[in-house]
């Protein structure tokens, strides 16, 4: 057996481990809510021999797109696994993804300050969705850089969980980390799982970046930060059944 039939046969990632896949599951007193299918964020790099998880900023050519582009690297993740949700799929490879991230660039378009604004990615990716012919609609929850006008969060739990629930990702935009780690700063990134706990007081989410996980304190997060971000996912568009 080569190297790459291994990975095909493996987790193969760096970093923190994989959640667990579901719905939601009780355990020692936490919920936690987990997209259905994470392993349709499989990448595999076939000229490296090596596994990932999402569509990595690495993954662009040019030093420009490199350093700019999480926002269209995250929007890329979101539409990536929609479409695939309902699908048995082998592993992306590197080229696909790089594919679509070069598209997704022209849409959700950085500028001097990068994809800044939960609204510069709206935009963006709505026009692609439009264009694409995709049925999916855009839901947000912004974070306003004043602490009084944020939402609490049990609201914030409320979003990103439904999303989870509705086996959608959740593009995270994160301006300042706060006092929290592993977590860069003026970056995008997805949300593939959340725990909490029943009362919504405590909070942890697990994100891809980089092909790899991570965990954040998202109550720490809330508090802390002293810049604005936001939260994206893309329901599916019903059709009107009242018609």
């Amino acid at each position: 057996m080569s190297n790459l039939d291994h990975l095909f046969k493996s987790t193969g990632h760096t970093g923190t481990s994989l959640p667990f896949f579901g719905v939601f599951v009780y355990n020692n007193g936490m919920i936690n809510h987990c997209l259905l299918h994470l392993e349709h964020f499989r990448v595999v790099d076939v000229q490296a021999e090596t596994l990932s998880y999402g569509c990595s900023q690495s993954f662009y050519k040019t030093r420009w797109k490199r350093v700019s582009g999480c926002g269209p690297t995250a929007a890329s993740n979101l539409v990536l696994y929609n479409m695939m949700a309902s699908v048995e799929m082998d592993p992306l490879r590197v080229e696909s993804c790089r594919h679509i991230m070069n598209v997704m660039f022209n849409y959700v378009t950085p500028g001097l300050a990068g994809v800044n604004t939960t609204q510069r990615f709206l935009k963006g990716i709505q026009r692609y969705l439009k264009d694409h012919h995709l049925p999916y609609i855009t839901r947000h929850l912004d974070i306003p850089k004043h602490k009084e006008k944020r939402p609490s969060l049990e609201e914030v739990i409320d979003f990103i969980s439904h999303a989870i629930d509705e086996n959608m990702p959740v593009a995270f935009l994160n301006l300042h980390n706060g006092e929290t780690k592993q977590l860069d700063e003026w970056h995008w990134v997805t949300i593939v799982h959340i725990t909490h706990t029943e009362d919504h007081t405590q909070a942890s989410i697990q994100i891809m970046d980089d092909g790899k996980f991570f965990n954040i304190d998202l109550g720490l997060w809330l508090t802390t930060t002293q810049n604005k971000g936001g939260f994206i996912c893309l329901p599916i568009l019903k059709e009107d059944l009242s018609v």
